[in-house]
């Protein structure tokens, strides 16, 4: 899982730094509430260059920018539990993905911890879980953890995701194309996101379950429930302005998305805000390289 080079680094430094990178939901598919209170969903994940940075190392008592119940400590704790293993460890996280995005920042997080801890183990001790066992500890912390301990595992950026997420299926590497991003003003909860979706679905015909329309590659089942009153209409309107040629939301919000074929804009436009509009956040990426 690691290579030689990057675990003789570690073992010299004790410590380790990965970026945990956020993701955009191409298209998002979901079904209707199950008894176990999940959505199916049907969705095609794309990991990004942007994203958070953690660092993790050993130290003489531990320390730590995170509040207890970050899912990074989450992810510490559990690797910890089922390793046996509790060296005292610094750890510190730079945050730049946003929260109540639908970029999958603390899932991503979480992935980069469980990660992170696995290469220190490896290096410092020569032993190591494997990744079925991080695999399933990161189901254990949230439905979007798999899919960014896949990328690492399997190498590329992209994958289908089906069930509750569980269901991962890696796809070739997507390239050639930047990700400009643009959250609005306001952040929305997942939760309450799927309480909206279910309550638009009942006021209707069809309620629930896959439904059929006309095709769109950037279809996301929320946009329509949670764009009532038009609070979307701007920001997908000022991402077309910028030169995306498609555009969509991300998971249940409130990050926007838009796509742009010139692989030349990310390096003529990547020091630049090329929104004008006033926005919670921009920023222009591209899929993330293994």
């Amino acid at each position: 899982m690691f290579s030689q080079f990057f675990l003789k680094k570690i073992k010299k430094n004790s410590q380790v730094s990965l970026i945990a990178p956020c993701k955009i939901n191409l298209n998002l598919h979901v079904g209707k509430r199950r008894s176990d209170g999940f959505h199916d969903i049907d969705s095609t994940f794309l990991a990004l260059e942007f994203g958070d940075k953690l660092k993790i190392g050993l130290q003489q008592r531990e320390t730590t920018n995170c509040e207890d119940d970050n899912l990074v400590m989450q992810a510490i704790r559990s690797y910890q539990d089922k390793s046996a293993w509790n060296a005292p460890l610094g750890v510190r996280l730079m945050k730049k993905t946003p929260m109540g995005a639908g970029l999958g920042g603390g899932s991503s997080d979480a992935a980069s911890a469980l990660l992170a801890m696995e290469a220190l183990n490896t290096a410092l001790n020569e032993k190591a879980l494997g990744k079925e066992a991080l695999l399933e500890m990161g189901l254990a912390l949230g439905s979007d953890v798999p899919f960014f301990l896949k990328c690492y595992i399997e190498e590329s950026n992209c994958a289908q995701v089906t069930g509750r997420g569980e269901h991962i299926e890696m796809l070739p590497a997507m390239t050639g194309f930047c990700v400009l991003l643009a959250m609005p003003e306001f952040t929305s909860s997942t939760v309450e996101a799927y309480k909206v979706l279910d309550a638009y679905r009942a006021a209707r015909v069809g309620v629930g379950g896959f439904q059929t329309r006309p095709y769109d590659p950037h279809r996301n089942d929320f946009l329509p429930a949670l764009n009532q009153n038009g609070q979307y209409d701007e920001v997908l309107a000022a991402l077309k302005d910028a030169g995306a040629v498609s555009v969509g939301l991300s998971g249940s919000g409130s990050c926007c998305f838009g796509i742009i074929p010139d692989v030349n804009y990310y390096q003529e436009k990547k020091h630049l805000t090329p929104l004008t509009k006033k926005l919670n956040f921009s920023i222009l990426t591209r899929p993330m390289i293994s």
